[in-house]
């Protein structure tokens, strides 16, 4: 099975950095239960500019460059490469972070993933490219995202999607399975690819 794993959030744990440079840079204390909405601004409030305007600084910072993983994404996105699947990350990400995000990748997913794709989601400038059409074009059979747009998207693209449980996707959406961890993540596809 080609399966494609989002970055943020999704296989790295970008928000605990992110609220740890807001909370810093702007004073506020902010948890990651706070943030109902993929939309930051809905949490900090500004508009989308300043929240562009705060994620790319964020990204110039020191605490982009120590994101982390999900607890137990390394792991077990091994353990899918083991079990025969091709993986691929496809990332929402600007074109511009297209350096860190591999430099990132080999320090954490080493040998994991056979290809990177940025989408340019969240840019204000240049194309965007839904996550749906990269999944088409590179034969994906399986998603695993955080975003509900994205998420959406890709289900009515009747691309069989998972997502990875975080306080911003609560609310169901038809056709896809929402897990709390990388361990039912895994168990899932399992059962899913044994069928």
């Amino acid at each position: 099975m080609h399966i494609a794993v989002d970055l943020d959030d999704s296989a790295l744990d970008t928000m605990r950095s992110l609220i740890l440079f807001h909370n810093k840079i702007y004073g506020t204390k902010l948890k990651k239960k706070d943030f109902f909405s993929c939309w930051y601004r809905e949490v900090w409030g500004g508009t989308q500019e300043e929240e562009a305007r705060k994620v790319e600084e964020f990204t110039h910072s020191d605490y982009f460059d120590k994101i982390i993983p999900m607890p137990g994404a390394p792991e077990n996105l091994r353990l899918l490469v083991e079990d025969g699947h091709q993986l691929s990350v496809i990332t929402g990400r600007v074109y511009s972070l297209t350096e860190k995000t591999e430099k990132c990748v080999e320090k954490y997913f080493s040998n994991v993933f056979s290809g990177i794709y940025h989408t340019n989601s969240y840019g204000l400038t240049g194309v965007k490219i839904k996550k749906s059409d990269v999944c088409k074009k590179e034969k994906v059979d399986l998603i695993i995202d955080d975003d509900p747009y994205h998420v959406r998207d890709c289900v009515d693209a009747r691309i069989a999607t998972l997502v990875h449980g975080n306080p911003w996707n609560l609310v169901p959406i038809y056709g896809s399975i929402r897990l709390k961890n990388w361990n039912e993540i895994l168990k899932v596809i399992r059962i899913l690819s044994s069928v």
